[in-house]
C-alpha cells in the first residue's frame, strides 16, 4: 500500500464546522448514490457508530470517541476502501479523521493505493485531490498550520508583488506555491488555473501573475535565478531562499506547454511532485492521535471497573487483541517500507540530470528569456534598447549622457521602467484624444510596479530649479515628473525624469541617471 496524498486541514469554529462535516458525508453518499448503492454515511457522522460493505470489496467504518477529559471535544475516525472502477487490480483506502474541539474542526486524511491482485504493470491513476478536500477548502475559514488557505487562484498584480514574495520567502511556510505566469505577445497563461488548483487542493496554493510588469517586479525582489515569466510555471517549494539552488524550485518553460498532451504531462509531473512530498511527509496530528489515545484508555478503564467476563468473552477480547495488535504490525511494516522506497525514489528524482545539473537549467531560463527579452548590460543600452521600440516616448540627448554617466547595477530594471512609461504615455496621449480619463497617473505605474511622483518638492525647485527643467525644440519644460528606483548609493539608486508634451502628446525623457539633488541628497 503507497499513501498518494495526504493533508491536514483546520476550519475555524461556527458555521464552516457544520459545513465541513456535511461534505464528508456528502461525499462517500454521492460516490455510491452514482452507482445505485444508497449508504446513509452523514446520518452516522452525527448519530453513531457504522460498519457497512455497499457492495462486494467496499468497506466503511466509522467510529465515535468521547473523552471525559475533554468534554467539549469528539472525535470521529472514518475508514473507506473499495476497488479501482477502471483497474480492479487496484485499491483505494481513506483515511480521515475529524476533531471537533472548541476551536472548530480538524481534518486529517490519507489515501493509499494498495494492489488487490499480483499484476505486475504501471498503476495507470490520473492523481488529485479528493472532492472533500476541494469543498472543504473553499470555506473561508480554512487554514494549514496555522496559515489561511483557499483553493482559489489568485492573480497577483506588480503592486502587491511585494505581499507574494514576502510568502514565498516566509521560513515557515508550510505549503509549496505553484506560479504561473502570462505569455508577453498576448498575456495569456498558457494551462487553466482553476483546473490546476482545483488538482492541487489542499497541498499547495496557485498563483497567476497578471502581467509582464508582475513577473518584473518580481524578479526584483528574488532574482533573475528565480523568476516566472513569459509563460513559465514554477514551484517554490517551502524554506525557499535566495541563497538556494534555482533547480531546488523547478521550472517548467512555455515550450513545455505546446500541446494539450504535453501540457497534461507537464501538470502531471508537478502534480505529482507535490503529492509525493505531502504524502512523504504527512503524519497524524498529535491532537488526534493523543485524543484518540485519552478515549481508548477511560473506554478501558470503564470496562475493567465493570461486571466480571466469562473465560469465553475473556478469550474472545484475547483473540480481537491479538488480531488488532498483528493487524498494527503488518500496517507499520507496510510504512516502513513504503518510507525506504519514497526516500529511495526522491533520491533518484534528485540525481537526475534534469533536475541535479545547475547549467541545464540556467540555459532553459536564459533561453526562455531571450525568446520574449532583450536584457541590457548597461543603463544606455537600456534607453537605446526603449527607445527603439517607443512611439509615445522621446529621448533628449542628456537622457543618454546621464545614463552613460551612470553606475546602476539593475539596467534591466531601467529598461521594465521605461516600457512602463511607453505604456502609461499611450494611455495618456488617447486619454487627450478621446476627452476621456484613464484614472490616477499615479495609480496606471503603481499597477505596474512603480512609485511614481509627478513634482518636487517647493523647497528644492527653490535651491536646485535649474535641475529640473530641459529645452526641447526651443521650448523650456518642467521635468520634475519622475520614477526613482531603489535608494543611496548611484549603484543602487537612479531617477528618471521626464515632461509631459500635451501639445505633440509624446512624454520627453530628459535624465536616466543619478539622483538629482534635493533636500534629501
Amino acid at each position: 500500500m503507497r499513501t498518494v496524498y495526504a493533508t491536514t486541514l483546520d476550519i475555524g469554529a461556527g458555521a464552516d464546522v457544520a459545513t465541513a462535516l456535511e461534505a464528508v458525508g456528502r461525499w462517500i453518499e454521492d460516490w455510491y448514490r452514482r452507482r445505485r448503492f444508497p449508504v446513509d454515511v452523514f446520518e452516522s457522522l452525527k448519530m453513531g457508530d457504522l460498519t457497512v460493505s455497499p457492495a462486494e470489496g467496499h468497506h466503511i467504518s466509522i467510529h465515535h470517541y468521547r473523552a471525559q477529559a475533554r468534554p467539549g471535544s469528539s472525535l470521529i475516525d472514518l475508514n473507506w476502501s473499495y476497488p479501482d472502477q477502471y483497474d480492479k487490480s487496484l485499491g483505494w483506502v481513506v483515511t480521515l479523521s475529524l476533531l471537533r474541539h472548541e476551536n472548530g474542526l480538524q481534518l486529517s486524511t490519507e489515501i493509499a493505493v494498495t494492489g488487490l491482485q499480483l499484476v505486475i504493470s504501471p498503476a495507470r491513476i490520473k492523481l488529485g485531490s479528493p472532492r472533500v478536500i476541494r469543498d472543504v477548502s473553499r470555506l473561508r475559514s480554512v487554514q494549514i498550520a496555522g496559515y489561511p488557505y483557499n483553493l482559489a487562484a489568485e492573480i497577483v498584480g506588480a503592486e502587491h508583488v511585494e505581499l507574494l514574495a514576502s510568502e514565498l520567502t516566509d521560513s515557515d511556510r508550510p505549503y509549496p506555491v505553484i506560479l504561473v505566469s502570462k505569455r508577453f505577445l498576448d498575456e495569456m497563461p498558457l494551462i487553466d488555473l482553476s483546473e490546476l488548483a482545483e488538482r492541487l487542493a489542499g497541498v499547495a496554493k496557485v498563483y497567476e501573475l497578471a502581467d509582464k510588469w508582475a513577473a518584473f517586479r518580481l524578479t526584483e525582489e528574488i532574482g533573475k535565478t528565480f523568476s516566472c515569466f513569459g509563460g513559465a510555471v514554477r514551484l517554490y517549494w517551502p524554506g525557499f531562499n535566495n541563497e538556494d539552488k534555482p533547480t531546488n524550485h523547478p521550472i517548467w518553460m512555455p515550450w513545455q506547454f505546446k500541446d494539450a498532451e504535453a501540457t497534461e504531462h507537464a501538470l502531471a509531473i508537478i502534480c505529482n511532485m507535490v503529492f509525493d512530498a505531502a504524502a512523504f511527509r504527512h503524519v497524524e496530528p498529535l491532537s488526534i492521535s493523543q485524543f484518540r489515545t485519552t478515549a481508548e484508555r477511560e473506554a478501558r478503564e470503564v470496562a475493567r471497573h465493570g461486571r466480571s467476563k466469562t473465560e469465553d468473552e475473556l478469550f474472545e477480547d484475547l483473540v480481537e487483541m491479538e488480531q488488532k495488535l498483528l493487524a498494527e504490525q503488518a500496517k507499520n511494516a507496510q510504512l516502513v517500507q513504503d518510507n525506504k522506497t519514497l526516500r529511495d525514489n526522491a533520491a533518484a528524482l534528485m540525481s537526475h540530470e534534469a533536475w541535479s545539473d545547475p547549467a541545464s537549467a540556467t540555459q532553459d531560463v536564459a533561453r526562455g528569456s531571450t525568446l520574449e527579452l532583450v536584457s541590457p548590460e548597461t543603463v544606455e543600452q537600456a534607453v537605446q534598447i526603449a527607445e527603439a521600440s517607443s512611439k509615445f516616448v522621446r529621448f533628449l540627448g542628456t537622457a543618454y549622457s546621464s545614463a552613460s554617466d551612470s553606475p546602476y547595477k539593475q539596467p534591466e530594471r531601467v529598461l521594465e521602467a521605461l516600457q512602463a512609461l511607453e505604456e502609461v504615455a499611450a494611455l495618456w496621449a488617447r486619454s487627450i484624444d478621446s476627452g476621456k480619463s484613464t484614472g490616477s497617473v499615479r495609480a496606471l505605474f503603481r499597477e505596474r510596479g512603480f512609485d511614481y511622483a509627478d513634482d518636487i518638492s517647493q523647497t528644492t525647485k527653490g535651491k536646485w530649479g535649474d535641475q529640473y527643467t530641459a529645452t526641447y525644440g526651443g521650448e523650456e519644460l518642467d521635468i520634475s515628473p519622475h520614477i526613482t528606483l531603489g535608494a543611496k548609493q548611484p549603484e543602487t539608486c537612479i531617477s528618471i525624469h521626464w515632461a509631459w508634451h500635451r501639445v505633440e502628446k509624446v512624454v520627453i525623457v530628459a535624465h536616466v541617471g543619478r539622483h538629482k539633488t534635493n533636500t534629501k541628497t
